[in-house]
């Protein structure tokens, strides 16, 4: 009799080790699809970022079009006349587009920054008169001391993912750093 029930408690025990064990390889294989559907997500994320920057920044080191477009005009944002030097006219009409047409016009759904740094890295204030650091999204904190730019922060913002281009131009017979910031 007590080899009956000893037998019994064995099976038991051995069952139930085959059901949590199936339930914690579920559990595992469950956690692996979902963190690498994760990764993936974030990939594309990035991807499309990218392209949006590299297309904003290519739009904007070219003439855009139609070549002396205004703000009623435009097609395609550029500042520069195909030579690199950004001209004056092009950047104030840039200046003065809404973030909202302007980012219709880019054809991007991500938010934007676009600011100039010298040589030494120090920003350089655009637009002539306009104290402005840079254009873009309205809530990057520029922070202006008198006449300086003296750092753009986006961390008001909090972007959840970012990207940065840079592209050399001439202004003001400068060579100057065109920093395109692209985030969601």
């Amino acid at each position: 009799m007590l080899s009956i029930l000893t037998k019994n408690k064995a099976q038991v025990w051995y069952t139930d080790f085959i059901i949590a064990l199936l339930i914690f390889v579920i559990a595992l294989v469950i956690y692996y699809e979902y963190t690498t559907n994760l990764s993936n997500q974030d990939k594309g994320l990035l991807d499309d970022l990218l392209g949006d920057a590299k297309t904003i920044s290519s739009s904007l080191v070219s003439a855009g079009y139609p070549t002396n477009w205004t703000n009623t005009t435009v097609e395609r944002i550029g500042l520069t006349n195909n030579d690199q030097r950004i001209d004056e006219t092009k950047l104030d009409a840039f200046l003065g587009m809404t973030y909202k047409d302007s980012r219709k016009v880019f054809g991007t759904k991500y938010d934007y920054f676009v600011f100039f740094e010298d040589r030494n890295n120090d920003i350089t204030e655009i637009g002539g008169d306009s104290e402005k650091c840079g254009v873009g999204h309205p809530d990057a904190d520029q922070e202006i001391e008198g006449s300086e730019c003296l750092s753009i922060n986006l961390t008001t913002i909090n972007p959840e993912k970012v990207v940065k281009i840079t592209r050399l131009v001439v202004y003001d017979s400068e060579i100057v750093k065109m920093v395109v910031y692209v985030w969601q």
